[in-house]
Order: structure tokens, then C-alpha cells, then sequence
């Protein structure tokens, strides 16, 4: 089905732009008021709105947005993500915090925008949806948490953003130059007629990789910046490693299926290269860390390394591949970070040891030191 005034097929993602503007006027009316179950019974609908749409393959606005099963899919990834993520928000609220009534609206704002990503068959779309989905993880890695500190590395992570971004335009600029074409399918038949030795095509590609590294965490930069895994709260980093990677890897992985696996360039072996380093530097760096969130972000970047070695399949089964991976890697980082929200309150510092030692004494059934929150909160980085 394609035609331009099917804008019904948006659905759920009108759902999710409603239940944001009801979020933010609870929290202007009512200051103090919970907002995460208006973004629960929000997140609900939905998926009840997606849940028509099983069956269909729907062609949005003459061919910006293409509604399949392999965006279906992400969609239902990504909306679970979003449902455990608040869930698991409840427990990492800590006296100290910004306007938690507001995160919500953020977080569902993030959640449109990976939808779009998903579905987009256009460069264009593409790039103001994933823009949509990274400029609501800026306001969310700064709004979460009072202080500097959260000012200072949501400012890093903004820069950081940026130049992906640039790198990002640049590649898909690159590649309008060469085909005269913005939709997806229409790159691809044209990156196929071009010659084996045209050095552009490679160019664009690395380009376009480079843009979507810090998007898919296939590089730690927007961990770089001192004291972001301290600034930023265990909800945000969860949102972010769950929902943000797997939309990131899809989007990817969707340009690159149409435009660039009919092309002549060796894309499987440049895949491959930057999937090996990406698997052996992030195994070797998770090795070496004592903090758990750093460890658990240089595991994720193991991670993404083995997601990315299915794109060196483009004509096969990688796509399938991925689809799979992406979920159990969406289900793994949110349970990894919920273990560490759990256990976060009863810890003095985001600490190895620490950590151990509670989690084997809550197994040997022993007393749990919780002490308070205050106290905590004033010792611990992680704050």
C-alpha cells in the first residue's frame, strides 16, 4: 500500500507524541506529580496501535517511511526497551535529582524518534529522525541529575554528538552527489552501476560508518568525557545502551542494505576489520576497568562489534541475523543495568567490590547495608 495521505500508518507514533505533551503539561500543572505511569499506559497504546499493523507492509509519504517487518520488529524492541527503562527508572530516582516529572516526556520524545529511524527509506527522514532520537538523549543525560557534573559531560556527549552528525551529513551528502537520489532504493540501483575503482563510493561508506560509530557504541567517545559515567544516572545510560544502540545498528543497517550492497566496493572486509577491532579492544578494556558502569559500556562495545560482523552478509541472512542479535542484545544490557540499579543504593562508590560483596551477601541471606540515601549519595561518584 503506498500513497501520501496515509499518515494512519503513524499511529503509534502519534500515540507517543500525545502521551510527551501530556507529560510536560502534568508537570507544569502539577509540579511533584508522577508522570511515568502516563508514560507506561502511553508506551501501551502504543503498541496496540502497532499491533494493527502486523500484517502490513505499509509505503509512507511516498517512499520516506516504509513500515515492514524489519521495522515492525525494532519497533516492538525498542518499545519494550522504553517499558523496562521506566520501570527500572523508579528505582534510581536519588534525593539530589533534577525534575524527574519531565523524563518521561523526554524519554518518549527519544522513543519517537528510534520509531521513525526504524522505518525510514530516505535519507532525509532518516537524518531528522535519528537527530530527534540524539538531541532528546542530550536533554535526558543532562535533566536527570542536578549538578556539574551532569552539565559538563551531557556538554561533551553534545559535542561528541555533533561531529558523528557532521560525519553522518557528510557520507549521505556524498552519496546524493553520486546517485542524484535520496531514497534508499533508488541509491542503490544507481551505487550499482558505478564502477569497482570509484573511490567515492568507499569514501561515502566510511563516512557514513564513521557517523554511526558513537550512535551504534562501536567507539566509547561520548564515554570520554571525565565523570560521565558519574553525571549521568543508571536509567539514562540504560535507555541509551538499549534503545539508542539497537536503532542505531537497524537505521545502519537498512542504508546500507539498499544502497551500498549492490555496490562494487569490498564493504564486507571493511565490516569485518572494524568489527574485529571493536570486539578485541572492548573485551581488552572491560577487562581492565574496576568501575561497573565502564565495564559494562567497554562489554557493549564488544557487543556492537558482533552485531556488526552480520552486515558482512548484506545479501543473505546477515539482516536476519542482526534482527536477532539486536534483540538479545537490547534484553542483556537493560538486565544488566537493572542488576546495578538494584544494587546501587547499598553500594559507598560504582566500585567493583563493593558490588560483589553485597550481591554475595544478599545471596547468603545476610543483612544488606543500606545506610542512607543522603550519605550515599554524598560519597558516591555515581551521584
Amino acid at each position: 500500500m503506498s500513497t501520501f495521505g496515509n499518515l494512519l500508518a503513524f499511529s503509534p507514533e502519534l500515540w507517543l507524541l500525545a502521551g510527551a505533551i501530556v507529560v510536560f503539561l502534568v508537570a507544569r500543572l502539577r509540579p511533584g506529580a508522577s508522570t511515568t505511569m502516563v508514560a507506561l499506559v502511553t508506551l501501551a497504546a502504543a503498541f496496540l496501535a502497532l499491533v494493527t499493523q502486523f500484517k502490513q507492509t505499509i509505503t509512507i509519504l511516498d517512499g520516506a517511511f516504509l513500515l515492514d517487518g524489519f521495522a515492525i520488529v525494532i519497533d516492538v524492541v525498542v518499545l519494550a526497551a522504553a517499558v523496562l527503562t521506566l520501570l527500572a527508572s523508579r528505582a534510581d530516582i536519588l534525593p539530589g535529582d533534577g525534575q524527574a516529572e519531565t523524563v518521561p516526556g523526554f524519554l518518549l520524545l527519544a522513543t519517537l524518534g528510534a520509531m521513525l529511524a526504524a522505518s525510514a527509506a530516505e535519507m532525509v527522514s532518516l537524518f531528522l529522525a535519528l537527530e530527534l532520537l540524539a538531541i532528546n538523549l542530550y536533554v535526558l543525560s543532562v535533566l536527570a541529575r542536578r549538578g556539574l557534573a551532569p552539565a559538563t559531560t551531557g556538554l561533551g556527549y553534545l559535542v561528541a554528538g555533533g561531529a558523528s552528525s557532521a560525519l553522518l551529513l557528510y557520507g549521505l551528502a556524498l552519496v546524493f552527489g553520486l546517485t542524484g537520489e535520496t531514497r534508499l532504493g533508488a541509491t542503490g540501483a544507481a551505487m550499482a552501476a558505478l564502477g569497482s575503482n570509484h573511490p567515492a563510493v568507499l569514501l561515502s561508506l566510511s563516512l557514513i560508518l564513521g557517523g554511526f560509530a558513537l550512535r551504534m557504541g562501536l567507539l566509547p567517545v561520548r564515554w570520554w568525557p571525565r565523570g560521565f559515567e558519574a553525571g549521568v544516572p543508571l536509567r539514562v545510560i540504560m535507555f541509551v545502551q538499549s534503545v539508542g544502540v539497537v536503532v542505531a545498528f537497524a537505521a545502519f543497517a537498512r542504508l546500507a542494505a539498499s544502497t551500498f550492497a549492490g555496490s562494487r566496493i569490498p564493504y564486507a572486509a571493511l565490516f569485518a576489520g572494524v568489527a574485529a577491532i571493536a570486539m578485541t579492544a572492548g573485551n581488552l578494556l572491560a577487562v581492565m576497568q574496576t568501575s561497573v558502569r565502564r565495564l559494562l559500556v567497554y562489554a557493549a562495545i564488544a557487543q556492537a562489534g558482533f552485531a556488526l560482523a552480520a552486515l558482512t552478509d548484506l545479501k543473505g541472512l546477515g539482516l536476519s541475523a542482526l534482527l536477532v542479535f539486536l534483540v538479545s542484545l537490547a534484553l542483556g544490557n537493560i538486565c544488566a543495568f537493572a542488576a546495578v540499579i538494584a544494587y546501587a543504593r547499598f553500594v559507598p562508590r560504582d566500585a567493583i567490590p563493593p558490588l560483589r560483596l553485597q550481591f554475595a551477601r544478599h545471596r547468603a541471606g545476610g543483612p544488606v547495608r543500606t545506610g542512607s540515601a543522603a550519605s550515599c549519595c554524598s560519597r558516591r561518584p555515581a551521584c
